[in-house]
C-alpha cells in the first residue's frame, strides 16, 4: 500500500512538472488602476468565464499592436 501511495505522488508531481514546462513564464507586475474600471474588468471576466488577467494581456496585445510593435507570440 505504501509503494502505491508513492507512485502515485510521484505520477503527481509528473504531470506538475509538464504542466509548468508548457506554460508561457509569467512576473508579476503591479500597478494602479481606477477602481471603475477594475469593477467592469471583473464584470466582463465574469460575463467571459476567464480571469481579468486574460483580458488585461489581451489589452496589452492590442496597444502594442496599435503602436506598430509585433507582440510575442
Amino acid at each position: 500500500m505504501r509503494q502505491g501511495f508513492f507512485n502515485y505522488i510521484a505520477i503527481f508531481l509528473f504531470i506538475c512538472y509538464m504542466v509548468t514546462m508548457n506554460e508561457i513564464k509569467r512576473k508579476g507586475y503591479n500597478t494602479t488602476i481606477r477602481v471603475d474600471l477594475i469593477r467592469e474588468l471583473k464584470i466582463l471576466a465574469a460575463e467571459k468565464d476567464c480571469r481579468v488577467n486574460d483580458l488585461l494581456e489581451e489589452a496589452i496585445f492590442d496597444i502594442l499592436s496599435k503602436h506598430g510593435k509585433t507582440p510575442p507570440e
